[in-house]
């Protein structure tokens, strides 16, 4: 009976340390893929990992964040509901990025040499 049990035991330390290993195997894998993915994040360009580029750069983002604050604090201390438009100009603002200036092919950023 005792080696009945000893054996069972062995058995289940056996599957227990195969079970260890095999994840220890894919958790190997994982990272080298990750580490492989976060080598080619590195080695793409900006320009090419994005799909919005910067075209709001200087006075113009200064001009949308400012409008768009004080429209929206006119909105909420009791001004026209259609001041609440005062989301856009701020999102613009904040993200560099405006959808009207690239379908007119414009950009207020400085040229970068």
């Amino acid at each position: 009976m005792a080696s009945l049990i000893r054996r069972n035991l062995s058995l289940a330390a056996a599957a227990h340390s195969e079970a260890v290993f095999w994840r220890q195997q894919q958790l190997r894998k994982r990272q080298q893929r990750y580490q492989q993915h976060q080598q080619h994040l590195r080695q793409q360009r900006p320009e090419e990992c994005c799909s919005m580029k910067t075209n709001v750069g200087g006075i113009d983002k200064i001009a949308r964040i400012v409008i768009g604050l004080g429209l929206i604090a006119w909105a909420v201390l009791g001004g026209a509901a259609w001041a609440w438009i005062g989301v856009v100009p701020l999102a613009t603002g904040l993200f560099n990025f405006c959808p009207l200036y690239t379908l007119i092919g414009f950009n207020s950023c400085p040229v970068k040499k």
